[in-house]
């Protein structure tokens, strides 16, 4: 080999392995659920709730929905006729909460007589018609945690029918990269404002993109909170004219405003380092626009 060209290569190499040691952990996964074998509650045309019963009434078809089975609104609603009207058939999609780069859901489904679904109250789909439709259709809008997937199943009447029993059966599939989450709190590094340390709720108060559980500085003015009189009240200069411990930026009453304030024994309320001699320097203090101030 051209010992150029060989270097090139080893240089190639190296670059290449360079950036998967430094490349972020994650793994295409695939998500998908069945009928009958997820939690599935039905909602009659007369308002009733209760769960969905597994049938076998077409046990052939799970090779077509593998493995799912036939769902209906009752032990016998595979047999006979249940009430005209919609059925309301409601599952949860649960996708992890470090999910990132969520696909489209993809759900294949038959129905007695036909079935809309919409995912997370959107998105409905048009019924497909026919016990033996099997229809494919997609949903956008997939998120981290749970999703509501609901399938309205209409059980058609008209004077040529025999009597229809209602059901349904799916599968409903989404892929998703499984991104890092080094400090476990349900939010994938990318998008965590405190990486290390837990911050489920993502709350900064400072609105300076660091974390409340992480940041350093809560309030953002400058003073480490360690050092702050005021941790989460902006107070730069760490004003505290009655030297109580508590900055001015977030003392309920640094000083006395009023006389008032100096009377039946107020006056021993302003007893930090600086305090008043008796409720006549209070008084002074007050009237004299703060001339006075307490002996510190």
């Amino acid at each position: 080999m051209n010992m150029r060209r060989g270097f090139a290569l080893a240089l190639v190499a190296a670059s290449v392995a360079a950036s998967l040691a430094t490349a972020p952990a994650a793994f295409a996964e695939t998500l998908t659920i069945r009928s009958g074998e997820v939690a599935v509650d039905v909602t009659q045309p007369s308002g009733l709730t209760h769960a969905a019963v597994t049938t076998l009434r077409h046990p052939w078809w799970q090779r077509e929905f593998d493995g799912a089975q036939w769902i209906s609104w009752a032990s016998n609603g595979g047999q006979v006729s249940g009430p005209t009207g919609r059925y309301v058939y409601r599952t949860a999609l649960t996708i992890p909460a470090n999910a990132v780069n969520i696909g489209s859901v993809i759900v294949y489904r038959a129905a007695d007589n036909c079935a809309r679904v919409e995912l997370n109250l959107s998105g409905p789909t048009a019924c497909n018609a026919g016990y033996a439709s099997f229809v494919t259709s997609v949903h956008a809008g997939a998120r981290p945690g749970a999703n509501q997937l609901d399938f309205e199943v209409t059980n058609y009447v008209c004077p040529s029918c025999r009597p229809n029993p209602t059901g349904l059966i799916f599968t409903a599939t989404v892929t998703y990269d499984e991104g890092t989450d080094r400090d476990r709190d349900g939010v994938a590094d990318d998008d965590d404002n405190c990486p290390d340390t837990p911050n489920s709720s993502q709350a900064d108060g400072d609105g300076d993109g660091i974390g409340d559980a992480c940041d350093p500085d809560l309030d953002n003015d400058d003073v480490l909170n360690d050092d702050d009189n005021c941790v989460t009240d902006p107070n730069p200069d760490q004003l505290d004219a009655d030297g109580d411990g508590i900055g001015a930026a977030c003392d309920t009453q640094e000083l006395p405003l009023t006389k008032d304030d100096c009377k039946t024994d107020g006056w021993q309320r302003f007893d930090g380092t600086a305090t008043f001699k008796n409720q006549g320097d209070c008084v002074s203090f007050v009237v004299t626009g703060g001339k006075k101030p307490p002996v510190g």
